[in-house]
């Protein structure tokens, strides 16, 4: 394992917790966590993803715009980093069962994969922990590029 995810095995942890990934883009994050984890020697009960799936949102393009009339270097694009694109589906549900196909063969039998679809939000909801059974996290992978 490369870089900072070799600090993974040193996290204070406890069991029957959780991982959260917010950018999952083509689950390689999703696997890495795991494998990380799992070499360590850490169990988790669930892995959760969250992401659009179809890219960068359209407000993107708006922060390009004022970052260039600002003499700003700014590099992303609405749409950039597309799952959708990426595993060349043609919607939602079958991009993320790309993800699965990917993801879910690495993972223990004990652990689950959750992917949580759309824009943080609107997928961040005030029921979204009783909604999916969510538990504490033993890890929160912040990836989502904005």
């Amino acid at each position: 394992m490369e870089g900072w995810r070799r600090s993974l095995a040193d996290l204070s942890y406890l069991p029957h917790t959780d991982v959260y990934e917010f950018g999952v883009y083509t689950g390689a994050s999703l696997n890495w966590i795991n494998e990380s984890l799992t070499h360590a020697g850490k169990s988790f009960r669930k892995i959760f993803g969250f992401d659009s799936f179809c890219g960068l949102p359209p407000e993107t393009e708006e922060e390009r715009v004022l970052s260039t009339l600002l003499g700003e270097d700014f590099q992303w694009r609405a749409g950039d980093f597309s799952s959708q694109e990426h595993f060349n589906t043609n919607n939602i549900e079958e991009t993320m069962q790309s993800v699965r196909d990917f993801v879910e063969p690495n993972l223990s039998k004990q652990t689950t994969l959750e992917l949580i679809p759309g824009f943080f939000s609107d997928s961040l909801t005030d029921d979204i922990v009783e909604k999916y059974d969510m538990k504490p996290a033993c890890y929160v992978d912040l990836d989502a590029d904005l």
